[in-house]
Order: structure tokens, then C-alpha cells, then sequence
């Protein structure tokens, strides 16, 4: 559960996730010993990252063999209606998010093909 909790932990910190609605399925709720919503939210701090990360978040206990039709649809109808509440800001975010993206791209790219030049001419290949 320490791998899963620092996994969710670095996702919810990233720019493009912080402050967005997040949903989460528990799955595997027809296994014997399976942890109850509470128990899962308090294993993975999920109150205190939420808040952390001013992230809405849904957390359904399912089973995708049994009973996850329902609950997963469930949650998806949340995360639908969440994003559709913050639609424009969230838009905008992403719209944001994707610029400043691919101007690390070219960047990068850009410092790689200077790389490049220098290496053929350190080699006598340009």
C-alpha cells in the first residue's frame, strides 16, 4: 500500500493534475480481506493529499468481475459532471499546459540538434 500511496501521491502533485477532479477505483472488493473505503482513504492519506492538492476525489470500491459495471459507471458520471462543473478552467489549464509542453519540446529539441552539430564537428563528420 506505501508503493501505491507515494505513487498517487507524486501523480496529484504534478502541475497538470493539482486542482483537478480526481476518481479512483478500488478495485478487487471480492477478495477476502479487501479494505474498506475508510481504511483505504486513511492507508492513503487520500483526505490529507486531496486537500493538499485541491483535488475533488471520488473513490469507489469495486470489482470489475462482479459488481464494477455499476460502480465504475458511477464514477465516471462523478468525474463527467466534476470536469464539466470547472470546464473552462480546467480548459484553459490544459490549453496552457499543452503550450508550455511542447516549448520544452523544441527546446530540448533544439539543444539536442546543437549537441549533434558539435559532436560531428569535434569529429571531423561535418
Amino acid at each position: 500500500m506505501k508503493e501505491t500511496k507515494d505513487a498517487l501521491a507524486n501523480v496529484l502533485r504534478h502541475p497538470h493534475i493539482t486542482g483537478k477532479p480526481v476518481f479512483l477505483l478500488a478495485n478487487k472488493q471480492d477478495r477476502d480481506g479487501a479494505l474498506h473505503e475508510a481504511d483505504i482513504i486513511d492507508r492513503l492519506s487520500l483526505e490529507k493529499l486531496v486537500n493538499q492538492n485541491k483535488c475533488r476525489c471520488k473513490i469507489v470500491p469495486c470489482s470489475v468481475k462482479t459488481i464494477g459495471k455499476k460502480a465504475i459507471q458511477s464514477g465516471l458520471e462523478w468525474l463527467l459532471k466534476a470536469v464539466a462543473m470547472d470546464y473552462d478552467i480546467i480548459s484553459e489549464r490544459v490549453q496552457n499546459d499543452t503550450a508550455e509542453q511542447k516549448e520544452q519540446d523544441r527546446r530540448e529539441r533544439s539543444e539536442r540538434v546543437r549537441q549533434a552539430r558539435e559532436e560531428r564537428e569535434r569529429t571531423g563528420g561535418g
